[in-house]
């Protein structure tokens, strides 16, 4: 009987080890191990996407970046379970031991060439930064812009070249970046193929265009427009101010999509308070404030950042008054929007009592009920003086305001 075959053995890279070597790297990985002290190794796409990394640029904190990039278990067959130690990774800044000990455990780096340098040594992708590179700086792409490249997933059942040229498609919005309409379109009809099989019975009336045919005809006018970086307006106000009024205005003038904080959260604010033994319609007992109102705004604020993460410009229209006052709130929001390329406004809506009485009455909400009750005590428990902390708009809601809240959400897009 013959001998049985051999087990295939693999590199880590993934390229098949010839029967003869007796090592574990192909000639490739022997080269970067030889290599090891002199450079910085060259890593795939997917080094860059741990929970670490991506908290680190995130935090807009590059000593953060260089720990997450040395302790990185895809190092470890190189250069030893412990990875890439302190010593080494200085040796290839130019810094000893100790500074970049200092780097990573203390505040973060500002100057723009220092962040510049850390970058190009460890083969930092450009489009996972919080600042430019000079090159980026001086080019007039769409980087310039602001226009940040977005992780598209593969399409189940195209081939990994078809994926290749959607991600294309999908992150050069530019029509000089993009393939020919017939490589683009055929490319986007194949991801799309599976909306155009519908089961079920026809509704009556006429026939609308199919779905797929609705998301091409969109993309084709997003693919006109110029690049511009998605913005995320945040509305702030007290109870009655018209917040929601002013937000519907401003969405259907930029076709921005609308939050609204008591229509998104308030069935399960209901539900919370019910179930803590509260009125569903509380909002002002210690029971509200403390255990729900928390979750209220930590929800509405995950939805918003999911939508600019998706480079869908949102307007989040809620009382913020706690939030607007806090500047470590609005500088981690401030960070969150730089992270992800965002541009954020802030909005004051600024009213006086007798009109927000006014409205309060005529929408006759059953969470108001205790404001209009007490209106009195409701009053001396907020400050009708309060202002943002933060640079931002006002907007003026008085019954008797010299301009209009239409007229002014128009003046106000138009800054935006």
């Amino acid at each position: 009987m013959g001998s049985p075959p051999a087990e295939q053995r693999y590199c880590r890279c993934g390229t098949r080890l010839a029967a003869d070597n007796t090592g574990g790297q192909c000639a490739r990985c022997q080269r970067a191990s030889r290599n090891k002290l002199i450079a910085p190794p060259q890593v795939p796409a997917e080094f860059w996407r741990t929970e670490q990394l991506r908290d680190a640029f995130v935090a807009q904190h590059m000593g953060w970046v260089a720990r997450a990039y040395r302790l990185h278990p895809y190092h470890q067959p190189v250069y030893g379970p412990s990875g890439i130690s302190q010593g080494l990774l200085g040796q290839w800044l130019g810094l000893s031991q100790p500074q970049v000990s200092r780097i990573e455990n203390g505040s973060p780096i500002r100057n723009l060439d220092t962040l510049a340098y850390w970058a190009r040594i460890l083969h930092i992708p450009p489009e996972l930064l919080w600042f430019r590179l000079p090159e980026q700086r001086e080019s007039a792409t769409a980087s310039s812009v602001g226009v940040q490249r977005k992780e598209v997933p593969a399409v189940v059942g195209l081939e990994e070249t078809d994926n290749l040229e959607l991600m294309t498609v999908l992150n050069s919005p530019t029509a000089d970046r993009l393939p020919s309409d017939e490589q683009a379109f055929a490319t986007l009809r194949r991801a799309l193929a599976g909306l155009r099989h519908t089961s079920g019975p026809e509704e009556p009336g006429s026939t609308p265009p199919s779905l797929d045919q609705r998301v091409l005809d969109a993309w084709a006018i997003r693919r006109q427009a110029p690049p511009q970086r998605p913005a995320l307006v945040l509305i702030a106000g007290f109870a009655g101010s018209g917040k929601t009024e002013f937000g519907t205005f401003l969405s259907a003038l930029t076709g921005w999509s609308l939050l609204d904080k008591d229509i998104v959260t308030r069935p399960l604010t209901e539900a919370l308070l019910i179930s803590s033994g509260g009125n569903p319609h509380d909002r002002h007992t210690a029971v509200y404030r403390e255990k729900v109102r928390p979750l209220e705004y930590r929800s509405l604020m995950a939805a918003a950042f999911h939508n600019v993460d998706c480079d869908v410009s949102t307007i989040v229209a809620a009382p913020f008054c706690e939030e607007v006052s806090d500047r470590d709130w609005i500088a981690r929001v401030a960070n969150r929007c730089t992270a992800c390329g965002t541009d954020v406004a802030v909005v004051w809506v600024s009213c006086d009592s007798a009109s927000m009485h006014e409205y309060l009455t005529s929408r006759g909400a059953a969470r108001d009920a205790w404001k209009l009750a007490y209106w009195d005590d409701y009053l001396a428990s907020i400050d009708l003086d309060l202002v943002p902390c933060c640079r931002h708009a006002v907007v003026d809601n008085r019954n008797n305001a010299a301009t209009s809240l239409a007229d002014q959400a128009r003046e106000l897009a138009t800054h935006l």
